[in-house]
């Protein structure tokens, strides 16, 4: 599980710095998009953090979780300059900056959240992979000599219905051109991310915990209480409906992000849970799995 801190003043250095790289490459952002409004409202956030002087009746927990969500976007593209990756971005920003980009929390389903998840992993991939591409299943690239396809999946409905989903994931790897394949799936959606944090109700104060370490073990419970039926729910639907394997689905990744608070800090938490069907100890894919997590929880 990975804890990432970043100061207000930071932020708000980064967040300026990406806006004039879209602007240099007509990506400019327009105000009255769920991203406009994001900007203002994070740059709004600061101001009030710099004066200490906050909103009546201010809702500082939304403001927190809107300014992790610009500053998750502004990242990646500041840390793709350059890159082999760069490219592949800027052909599918233009997608995802007119829809809601928000992905450490809760939403509704557009096809600019889903395209974000693909370039979020696809993002992953490029830290530790090659030839990273958008092609079936949604995401090609290539580890230790093997070619690798994701299908990546966000989870909107119920553990049983999203079985469907899965389903379709399988069906794309197996037709792809990919030697193995994993089916990630993103379950901010469905994380209790209420549980991260405390308020004081009179007040309508976030009160941190005090312990970093009581904060992870909180978090690995939720992430794991998270999986377990979505888990459950493929497992049985494998039993009920059984597959003719090919054996190039290694299994599912259950992938989260959520915001935290301890000792007055804001952080962003993130991890992985993998689900597998068959033994990895020792195997290519293994190594995979480890290294999306690792990055993973870099973003």
């Amino acid at each position: 599980m990975g804890v990432l801190y970043t100061s207000f003043e930071s932020i708000k250095n980064e967040v300026d710095e990406a806006l004039q790289y879209l602007c240099d490459h007509d990506l400019e952002v327009n105000p009255i998009t769920v991203l406009g409004n994001m900007v203002q409202e994070g740059l709004n956030l600061i101001e009030s953090w710099r004066s200490n002087d906050y909103p009546q009746n201010y809702d500082y927990h939304q403001g927190v979780e809107n300014l992790a969500n610009l500053h998750a976007i502004c990242r990646i593209v500041l840390r793709s300059r350059n890159t082999r990756f760069e490219k592949l971005l800027l052909s599918r920003l233009q997608n995802v900056l007119k829809g809601d980009p928000r992905m450490l929390s809760k939403g509704k389903h557009s096809q600019e959240r889903d395209i974000l998840f693909e370039v979020l992993c696809a993002y992953v991939c490029s830290q530790f992979a090659s030839s990273v591409e958008f092609e079936e299943p949604d995401i090609r690239c290539t580890f230790q000599d093997n070619n690798w396809g994701l299908a990546c999946k966000v989870a909107y409905g119920s553990p049983e219905r999203f079985t469907k989903a899965i389903r379709k994931g399988e069906k794309q790897i197996e037709k792809s051109k990919s030697d193995l394949g994993l089916i990630i799936v993103q379950l901010t959606n469905k994380f209790p991310h209420d549980k991260m944090y405390w308020r004081d109700t009179k007040k309508g104060q976030i009160i941190s915990s005090q312990n970093e370490n009581t904060q992870r073990q909180l978090f690995k419970r939720l992430l794991r209480n998270t999986v377990k039926p979505f888990s459950n729910a493929y497992r049985d639907d494998i039993a009920t409906n059984p597959r003719d394997w090919n054996y190039k689905v290694r299994g599912v990744l259950y992938a989260v992000h959520t915001i935290a608070y301890f000792q007055k800090r804001r952080c962003i938490m993130s991890g992985c849970y993998f689900s597998k069907y068959s033994r990895l100890n020792g195997t290519p894919e293994s190594y995979f799995i480890n290294l999306f997590n690792e990055k993973w929880q870099q973003v």
